[in-house]
């Protein structure tokens, strides 16, 4: 048979990539504004146009959410290095990341498809992912942590049980002035409440929130496949399904000129994304350039 961590990578794995590089383009689209070329991603920005940006998830299982990244960087031309950390209370995770990671590396016929995958994996710093697992926080995670221009905490608090407040609160502080806080759960989680409340305090800014959005699974060539796992694992395959994203930002007040490096396809990808923004949320809130 196949076990757990197998079949969640499986079902889920290509829907988490895909929510997190959607939530990405929104927020990112969202909360720029290209006549000033200014953007409340400033920090990040400046870590792009460097040439390095580091990434760490809290409780991201085989690293999806990570995958995610790479699509949302790939999306829109720009070409960091991304050093990737991942803290996982289960050991059996990091093993699965370097088999996904490993297929993605993984040599073959020339098609569009794989040269997609080719270059996701190309942006990963090393070509894989730094984990931690255990319960209590190491020193260097920590340190990943204090690092990191995006931090992700993708459906993860479910499992932290009655020590998801103290761990919300570790993580939150340690973040560093103009990190961003890449919050993902079902609608109906308590945890909501609780991340608004910690961030709140912790001086962070809601800066995209979009309380109930439909997260798809991507249409499989070979869905036999997922009614195969699901069959194993005796749970049904849901193809569509609500949740609520959050990106919040520890502010820090520096400003950075993005006027000579926005190229022509990011350009164009924050504007289609902006327009469609526009046409299905007619209530969302455009960034305006004050507001950095």
């Amino acid at each position: 048979g196949i076990n757990a961590e197998y079949g969640y990578t499986l079902i889920h794995g290509a829907q988490r990539m895909y929510l997190v590089n959607s939530v990405l383009t929104d927020a990112y689209s969202a909360c720029t504004n290209l006549q000033s070329r200014t953007t409340v991603f400033n920090e990040l920005m400046q870590g792009v146009d460097w040439g390095t940006v580091n990434v760490y998830s809290m409780g991201g299982g085989p690293g999806c959410d990570v995958v995610g990244v790479l699509m949302w960087l790939h999306r829109f031309g720009l070409r960091p290095k991304v050093s990737a950390s991942v803290s996982e209370r289960n050991e059996q995770w990091e093993g699965i990341a370097k088999t996904m990671l490993s297929m993605l590396k993984k040599e073959g016929a020339k098609t569009p498809q794989h040269s997609y995958v080719q270059n996701l994996w190309k942006k990963l710093e090393g070509g894989n992912v730094k984990y931690f697992a255990g319960s209590e926080p190491s020193v260097k995670q920590t340190a990943c942590n204090a690092q990191a221009d995006i931090v992700l905490l993708p459906f993860a608090l479910g499992g932290l049980g009655e020590d998801v407040s103290e761990c919300l609160q570790t993580t939150l502080d340690a973040m560093k002035p103009g990190a961003l806080l890449v919050y993902l759960d079902h609608c109906d989680s308590p945890h909501t409440e609780t991340i608004n409340n910690l961030s709140y305090w912790s001086g962070l800014r809601r800066i995209y929130f979009m309380k109930e959005m439909t997260m798809s699974m991507p249409k499989y060539e070979k869905s036999e496949y997922l009614e195969k796992w699901s069959t194993k694992m005796e749970k049904a395959i849901l193809r569509d399904s609500k949740c609520t994203a959050v990106v919040y930002k520890k502010p820090s007040g520096y400003a950075y000129d993005r006027r000579r490096k926005m190229g022509r396809r990011e350009q164009e990808a924050i504007k289609g994304t902006q327009i469609r923004l526009k046409k299905t949320n007619p209530s969302l809130r455009m960034f305006r350039p004050n507001g950095a």
